[in-house]
């Protein structure tokens, strides 16, 4: 594939891939574009989809693979976009059946970066870059309607609801709107906790209980007899713990007092007598199904998914490109390059990408001498 001059032998490498399935884009100097999804996907006997277990009776088979002609791709769309954020991309009539149809990512992230650059004017670098460090919840769009309905409980849960109300769901740095709304999704996502323990919902999970007035709203122990009896706990629980994080005052509840990244070292991250020496962290904008990724995990809060690399390449100028990845290029971690990029990722800033020395700023050689 390093060595395609085109979409007829990019795709010819691509047929040989038979690891689990992976997204693909493809763009060239002659402003062409596609996506394929290539990889080794069963075809199954007619009635069993993969899913569940079944019998070893001898009915339930491979019968081979699906055609690498058939497998998800496009090339030069119609809408001259091309937009892969692990979403599903097959409409629900497509066969034969893949396994993964139930499993894509949820749609908001897809949904938004679509939103941002289907201008209908030519893109330029800003604008693909500001659409990388997008923070709007699409999230909050949907849920909305039935959050804002919440009857609180108390005080503190009301003067927190009553932040919402006008928000435009962007979960900046400085958004006590964000930490409200992000504390609370994390209760809501417990709602199915009382009948499967450990088990959080998804935020489209969320949203279809509370559309349909979903039996997993219901709580005997908790006696929470409905939606409305959900929402309002999981307010009242969320304003109670933002309150112990930040005090009562919830006009001071900033997102950036609450969310931050955190970067585990994978050997020593977790030994708590040196992991300060490893582990790096800063306060982060984003959060649950942003373009700019930044889900919170239950009950710390810290980011520990990301956008690790961005890259921005200029196909007309590569000279033009840009790059930033979160950390920096250094492995050692008490040297001045370990985690010089973390301020620079954060702010959404960029690194030329670029053959032109004058565009390096202040570098340094270093020569290896082998040893004889």
């Amino acid at each position: 594939m390093n060595y395609a001059q085109n979409w007829q032998q990019f795709t010819a490498a691509l047929s040989s891939y038979v690891a689990p399935s992976q997204n693909f884009v493809y763009a060239d100097t002659a402003g062409n574009i596609g996506y394929y999804a290539p990889g080794r996907v069963p075809v199954r006997t007619p009635g069993w989809d993969g899913s569940l277990p079944v019998p070893d009776d001898g009915a339930h088979r491979w019968t081979g693979y699906i055609p690498f002609a058939k497998l998800p791709h496009v090339f030069n769309p119609t809408d001259g976009l091309v937009v892969t954020a692990n979403n599903k991309v097959t409409p629900d009539s497509y066969q034969p059946f893949l396994a993964n149809n139930r499993v894509w990512a949820e749609p908001y992230r897809a949904e938004r970066i679509l939103q941002r650059l289907d201008t209908g004017s030519p893109l330029t670098l800003d604008d693909v870059a500001s659409t990388q460090l997008d923070t709007v919840s699409l999230v909050w769009r949907d849920l909305k309607p039935y959050l804002l309905k919440t009857q609180p409980k108390d005080d503190l849960s009301r003067s927190a609801l009553g932040l919402l109300g006008n928000w435009d769901g962007n979960e900046t740095l400085s958004s006590v709107q964000a930490s409200v709304f992000e504390a609370w999704l994390m209760k809501l996502e417990e709602m199915a906790q009382d009948e499967v323990p450990d088990v959080r919902l998804t935020s489209l999970a969320v949203l279809n209980q509370l559309k349909t007035g979903g039996a997993l709203c219901r709580n005997v122990p908790a006696k929470l007899e409905s939606c409305a009896d959900e929402l309002a706990a999981s307010l009242q629980a969320a304003a109670t713990d933002l309150s112990k994080r930040m005090g009562n005052d919830p006009a001071a509840w900033n997102w950036s007092k609450l969310h931050s990244s955190l970067s585990a070292h994978g050997a020593f991250g977790s030994v708590s007598a040196i992991s300060w020496i490893w582990n790096r962290g800063i306060a982060t904008p984003g959060g649950t199904n942003t373009v700019d990724v930044a889900r919170p995990d239950s009950g710390t809060f810290h980011q520990t998914h990301a956008p690790s690399y961005r890259q921005i390449i200029d196909l007309s100028d590569m000279n033009r490109s840009r790059f930033i990845g979160t950390l920096g290029q250094g492995g050692n971690p008490i040297g001045s390059h370990y985690a010089d990029m973390q301020p620079m990722w954060r702010d959404g800033q960029y690194i030329p990408m670029s053959s032109q020395p004058q565009d390096w700023g202040s570098t340094q050689t270093l020569t290896l001498n082998a040893a004889h």
